[in-house]
């Protein structure tokens, strides 16, 4: 959710949700419901609430983060990064590297 804020903010008038970036701060952008619900994918529901949302964060939320990227993904890279992210998916990722081998 923050690094969706400053990418927004940084690709400016292009980007889809430039406008609403420049109506509010990062923290307030964190407990907006504006960065498509992608905060919650972290911070699971609790107590039968539809969606918890937090401006701030501890150590237990981002060991979380940290088991569910390490389980659930079998990369992760950077848009800011696009050659780095390649090396890695092409070390991680099968069929990339068999891909990129054949040309």
């Amino acid at each position: 959710a923050i690094s969706d804020y400053f990418y927004a903010k940084g690709l400016g008038p292009i980007h889809h949700l430039y406008e609403e970036t420049q109506k509010m701060n990062v923290s307030q952008w964190v407990a907006s419901t504006e960065d498509g619900g992608q905060l919650s994918y972290f911070v699971p529901p609790a107590n039968g609430d539809k969606e918890q949302r937090r401006c701030c964060f501890d150590g237990a939320d981002l060991e979380n983060a940290k088991q569910l990227l390490k389980n659930e993904f079998a990369a992760v890279g950077l848009v800011e990064e696009p050659i780095m992210t390649l090396a890695v998916l092409q070390c991680r990722v099968a069929w990339i590297r068999r891909a990129i081998g054949r040309n």
